[in-house]
Parts: C-alpha cells; structure tokens; sequence
C-alpha cells in the first residue's frame, strides 16, 4: 500500500526542479520513481512496477511512430500507455484514446487521471477538466480525448499521439483508421495494442501485427506472452486455465506463444495456415477494375485453361454473388479475375458476368442448385452464355451443380489442398473468409459473417476437375483466324467452343 508520504517526498526545491528535469527526459524514471497503479478489484494502490519487457516497451515507443502491440491480459500495458499519454502532456499534445465503447474509453482515460492525481504536487499537472471523455490541464496547452469506436471517432482530429487500445473488439476499426491515418505522416504517433480475438483470424488489427512483422508496413510489431510477467510461471497458467471453462478463451487470453494469439477459434482449420499466411503477405491491386465489383489480376491469355466457380445470392445487401474465374497451365492454377457483389440482383449479375466470361474465352461454369444460383445460370443462357454451364442433372433439365452434404465437404476439402499445393489467390477478402473455416463437431465450417468467395472457390475446384485438359484451342482459333474446316464442334476446351 502507498502512503501518503510516499506520494509527496521531502525535497527541497533545487531537488524537486533537478527530479523534474530528469523526469521529463526520462519517462522510464519517471515511471518507475513517481507513477502509481491501483488494483481496482483489491482498491490497493502500488508503485509502477519495475519489470524489463516494460522498460523495452517505453524504448521501442521512443523509437517507433507506429507500434503493433500483440499481447496477453493482465500485462501492465494499459497503465504503462495511459502514463505514456500523460508524460506526453507535459508538452502541448492532444492524445487520443479509441476504446470499443464509452465504458472502455472511459477506463483508459481513468487510468491517466489516476496518474496525475497520485504523482507528487511538483510534478502533477493541473487540471481544467476531468471527465469520463476529457482530461485537460491547465497549466500546459495539452489533453486526453477518450473516444469510443464509431464511424466518425477522430474525425478532423490532429493528434500528438493516439491508442487504439484493444483493437479487435473495435467495430469500426478500419474506418477510424481511414480517419487517423493522414495524420501519421505529419509526426502523429499510432499505438495499436489489443488480445487476440480468435474468432477474428484476419482482422484489421491482425492485419496491421502481420504487415508489421514481414515489412508491408510501417508498423513495429511486438508480441508480449503472458509469461513475459516475472511473477508468472508455468504453475500460474496451469492454476489460471482451471478457471476457464472453453480453452480457446484462455490461449487468446493467456498465449504462450505468438501462435497461440494468432490462431483461429478452437477447432482444426480447414486451410493450412501456413499457406494463407504465405497468401496474404502476397495480395495486391487488381492490375484492371473494368466496372465495380469487378478486378481482374491475371488479364486472359489464349494458352491457359480457364474454368469458373460462382454462388449465387439474392443481392440486396446481404449475402454475395461471386464470380471466380480461373486459369491454369496444367500444373499451377491461379485466380485471374473475380466478380463480388452484394448490390447487384441475378439478372444484374449475369449482364455484367457475360462480358468478363466472355474476355476468357466462355469457359466452363459451375454453381450451385439454390434458387438464386439458378437465376443467373438462365440469365447468362438466354443472353446466349456460348461456354458450357455445368449440370448434375444428367438430362439437363435442371441447371447447376447439386450439392449434398458428402460432396460439399469433399469439394472444400479438395479447395484446400489446391490452397495447399499453391494456387495464387491475390484477392485478400477470400483469403480472410478461409481463415474462418474450422472442424465444428466433424463438418467443416464457417464461423465468418459470409462464406460466398470459399464457396466460389470450392465451385472451381470442381469446375477443375471436369473441364476438358487434353486439348486446347490455339492462339489463332481464339481470335477466329481459324479455316472453317478446321473449326472445334460440340465441345469445350476451356479457352471457346464454337457452334
């Protein structure tokens, strides 16, 4: 417990403006020599805690504008970022501090107002305001803005500094970021710490660690386990995990290791991880965007075989309709363009299928039997669609590929050795909607918001496997520089087929 006594020492003022001094130079010293924390469970007030992962925490804060923090609970971090945020008021500075919601943005900027009014009177700031959303001193041009995580937090805010503090419970973390980031380049200072939250494997938080940690941005990524504390061993994780009754809950709170953190929600991925790992750091642009929802990444080239998977979907703003269209050698397949939409209706959808499907050459599709699956099928029909639309039923008298429980699982299965194998997908949300693939009770699948691009995918690896491989149409015959007598009859080779 501290006392009051230790809250205010007996020096004169020569020392007071010596200790001052240091302190500004020094926020470690003035952590670890000024700073109480309070434990709000017990309500017992301690000294800053000396530990060597914080010391390296304030050093790397020093030395990096953008910091990516992955980390366990019950770590000190929070306190540690809340006088990290009042240090810097000792300075003019506008801080800002996201939190998921008003409660949590409330909690972090308590911990700076804490600070200051348990530091000794020769180093507390004054203050002007001190609220559940502001904290302003007086005596410096300087505050702390807590916020919550809406759509428009940090909207024509210029910050000194600004903490994202448990960053995958944000739900509008993406458009605060598109808000904030303007600023970065201007000396604004960005904090990203969060736990994992592993129903969330490619969120915008873990987006961001990883592009740190393979140099695709300018983020310093930095994982703390949650042995990383001195006062915790083995004996204290296997003591904590009999509190909690789902594991996948206490690794994504406690992670050993940076895996542990990163991993998807409890289960086996259907998707080797490894492999969508490989695949993200390797997105991009399209290198074209012909119309909306539209990105082509591997522009058609006569010699390849091209097939298409779709799934179908009712287009009022809820589930998607995908269009995948790949292509490949004979040994390496690679997405070459994707339509993906949730505005577009079926008839909508076909009209502007028609003419990227036409720009491969018509090659074979395969969907689905739902309603909506078969609605664009009969659309790109009537307009006349010349490549072939695959159907189970063997009269076709009924469009689309039949799906049953059996062959839905064999198809994803097959979808992920191809993942596996290396099949180039570019397009980063299908690689994020196959993170949220895992064995729920021996069937594979999704805990995402939307599985429509897996599906798609799913549909191409099947459309794969019936399009015809032996022959392929040359250069010649795709531009209709072929001989009449010469032309293919009756079948497609995945590059046209001719009437």
């Amino acid at each position: 417990m501290v006392t009051a006594t230790e809250i205010e020492p007996k020096l004169s003022l020569g020392q007071q403006q010596d200790e001052f001094g240091r302190c500004m130079v020094d926020p470690w010293y003035w952590l670890t020599h000024y700073v109480k924390t309070i434990d709000y469970s017990s309500q017992e007030i301690s000294p800053f805690p000396d530990w060597d992962y914080l010391h390296l925490l304030l050093l790397l804060l020093r030395d990096h504008q953008q910091l990516a923090i992955l980390k366990g609970k019950q770590l000190v971090i929070s306190w540690t970022l809340a006088g990290y945020a009042l240090h810097k008021c000792y300075k003019n500075a506008n801080v800002l501090m996201l939190s998921a919601g008003e409660v949590e943005a409330g909690v972090l900027l308590g911990k700076s107002s804490f600070i200051n009014a348990h530091l000794p009177t020769f180093l507390r700031l004054k203050t002007s305001h001190d609220g559940a959303e502001l904290l302003a001193f007086s005596d410096v041009m300087s505050q702390i803005r807590a916020l919550p995580s809406t759509e428009k937090a940090g909207v024509g805010e210029t910050a000194t500094l600004v903490i994202r503090d448990e960053l995958e419970y944000h739900e509008y973390a993406e458009e605060n970021y598109g808000q904030i980031r303007p600023t970065i380049g201007g000396g604004t200072q960005i904090v990203d710490l969060s736990t994992s939250r592993r129903s969330k494997p490619t969120s915008h938080f873990k987006q961001i660690y990883r592009g740190g940690k393979v140099g695709t941005n300018n983020y310093y990524s930095l994982f703390l386990p949650c042995l990383v504390r001195p006062d915790r061993d083995m004996d204290w994780y296997h003591n904590e995990e009999k509190d909690y009754a789902m594991r996948y809950i206490f690794e994504q709170n406690n992670p050993l290791t940076e895996a542990d953190a990163l991993d998807s929600v409890e289960g086996i991925g259907l998707f080797e991880k490894e492999a969508l790992e490989r695949l993200l750091v390797n997105t991009c642009e399209p290198v074209r965007t012909p119309s909306a929802n539209t990105y082509i990444y591997h522009p058609h080239k006569p010699e390849l075989r091209y097939y298409v998977g779709g799934d179908g979907a009712e287009g009022r703003g809820g589930d998607y309709s995908v269009l995948w269209i790949e292509g490949t050698d004979g040994t390496r397949r690679h997405l070459a363009a994707m339509m993906h939409s949730n505005q577009m209706t079926p008839d909508i959808f076909a009209t502007h299928a028609l003419d990227l499907l036409k720009g491969y050459g018509s090659p074979m599709i395969v969907m689905g039997a739902s309603a909506w699956d078969i609605m664009i099928q009969k659309a790109l029909k009537t307009m006349g669609y010349a490549g072939e639309i695959y159907c189970t039923d063997p009269k076709g008298e009924k469009l689309g590929y039949i799906e049953t429980k059996a062959n839905k699982q064999e198809n994803l299965m097959r979808f992920a050795m191809a993942i596996r194998d290396g099949l180039v997908v570019e397009y980063r949300p299908a690689i994020e909607e196959m993170f949220g693939y895992n064995l729920n009770d021996g069937i594979y699948e999704s805990v995402s918001p939307h599985n429509d691009l897996v599906v798609a995918g799913a549909m191409a690896t099947v459309a794969h496997d019936l399009a015809p491989k032996e022959e392929f149409v040359t250069v010649d015959y795709f531009y209709g520089h072929a001989p009449e007598s010469s032309r293919l009859k009756e079948k497609n080779y995945g590059i046209i087929r001719t009437s």
